[in-house]
């Protein structure tokens, strides 16, 4: 019986259900926990703590005006470094998928990738995915760009920036492509790209941590405020590097379920775990830190997904216009 409940517990059945069972509960209750629950419970709990340790020691009135000033700030320095991206991505070349002249525009500069526009397109409307919201595609020199990230934050309007490196459009074959502008395509329609949420995580509340280990400093507990800040800051960083990877996860089965690409998606995360091997950081540290999950991982979710809906997946791709 134990045995059983551990299994129910750990197993990632329902990962493979591509229909039936609604994204956010896909993964098994351990992996939710992991990327849910645990993030969700510690930020709650750094922020009360970090609070009331402040308020301890220099008063809740000082607390509260401190608190409601880091956050402000915060908030303004998250407008400036989304300002800076756009300000950077105002400098290059790109393209509104949805209009007729940029589609044309794009396949004359990227002849062997012509058929991507309306292949994207049909993902975004698989998806169901308004055409307001598809993101504008950003072509950089860089060799190694591929992400998302929302426009003018702060707007009621959304709009979004997906910036990809121009030798991906020049090397990559159209699948390896589709499957990785899908998963980003991923991020804004599950709303992995919450300003706000985000501004807290990584901005606010290392301030408010940075505020507690002062207002301790300041009583004559200085050992006591500077190992406050320092663990702080490392169960926030764990924090949210396990709200990350369990976004990439979810991200991850929608290119999956959108697009039905399989081959070239676990192949591009082989290339990735070969390199994570040669590198110096343990594994255990990219488990706690790395704002992705493992892509010795991601490629075995990818070509479990395919063992268990091959039919799906031809399906899909052939929807697409692809091999099946």
């Amino acid at each position: 019986m134990i045995a059983s409940i551990f299994k129910r517990f750990a197993d990632n059945d329902t990962f493979y259900n591509p229909v039936a069972t609604p994204d956010s509960r896909l993964l098994s209750v351990k992996e939710r926990i992991k990327g849910k629950a645990f993030p969700f419970l510690a930020s709650v709990s750094l922020t009360a703590l970090s609070l009331g340790l402040s308020a301890a020691a220099v008063g809740p009135a000082a607390t509260v005006g401190v608190a409601a000033g880091l956050t402000a700030l915060s908030l303004v320095f998250t407008a400036r470094s989304f300002g800076k991206i756009e300000k950077r991505l105002e400098e290059v070349a790109s393209y509104d998928f949805t209009q007729l002249d940029d589609a044309l525009r794009f396949a004359k500069r990227f002849p062997e990738q012509a058929a991507l526009p309306a292949k994207f397109l049909r993902v975004a409307a698989a998806a169901g995915i308004p055409e307001e919201k598809i993101p504008r595609i950003y072509v950089t020199s860089s060799s190694d760009d591929f992400w998302v990230t929302r426009l003018k934050p702060f707007s009621r309007e959304e709009h979004y920036a997906m910036v990809v490196g121009r030798k991906r459009f020049q090397n990559d074959s159209t699948e390896s492509l589709l499957s990785g502008m899908a998963h980003e395509m991923g991020h804004t329609a599950l709303g992995h790209s919450g300003t706000a949420s985000l501004a807290f995580h990584v901005k606010t509340l290392p301030l408010l941590n940075l505020q507690a280990g002062v207002a301790l400093a300041l009583t004559g507990n200085i050992l006591a405020g500077a190992a406050y800040t320092v663990a702080a800051y490392a169960l926030n960083a764990v924090t949210l590097a396990k709200r990350s990877q369990y976004s990439e996860r979810e991200a991850d089965r929608f290119s999956l379920k959108t697009t039905g690409i399989i081959d070239a998606a676990a192949e591009e995360f082989d290339w990735d775990y070969d390199f994570e091997k040669r590198s110096k950081a343990s594994s255990t540290t990219r488990k706690l830190l790395s704002t992705h999950p493992p892509s010795g991982q991601r490629a075995d979710y990818i070509r479990g997904f395919g063992k268990a809906n091959p039919e799906y997946c031809s399906q899909r791709r052939a929807a697409l216009g692809l091999a099946r």
